[in-house]
């Protein structure tokens, strides 16, 4: 399996505190493997592998940051890498 490279520097090199908290106070992290064999337990209860769910949620590309609230409301999403100046 290819390793996503926006992913990866999504995850590792954008950490910014501040934000990481304000994001963990209000909304549920959601990270999904569209190549994931994992068994999980989806927000509706239903069992399926990391790359079905993934799928049952309409993630088209990675990255995709999905915000949801305590109800499982999902206010926004972004899909893909953000061109965040890393330089």
């Amino acid at each position: 399996m290819v390793p996503c490279v926006y992913c990866d520097v999504l995850h590792d090199k954008l950490q910014d505190a501040a934000m990481r908290t304000y994001v963990a106070d209000r909304f549920y992290c959601v990270r999904y493997d569209r190549q994931g064999k994992q068994t999980l337990h989806d927000f509706n209860g239903a069992e399926r592998t990391e790359r079905d769910t993934s799928f049952a949620h309409r993630v088209l590309g990675t990255p995709t940051l999905e915000f949801r609230t305590a109800e499982l409301r999902e206010p926004m999403r972004a899909q893909g890498f953000l061109g965040f100046n890393l330089l």
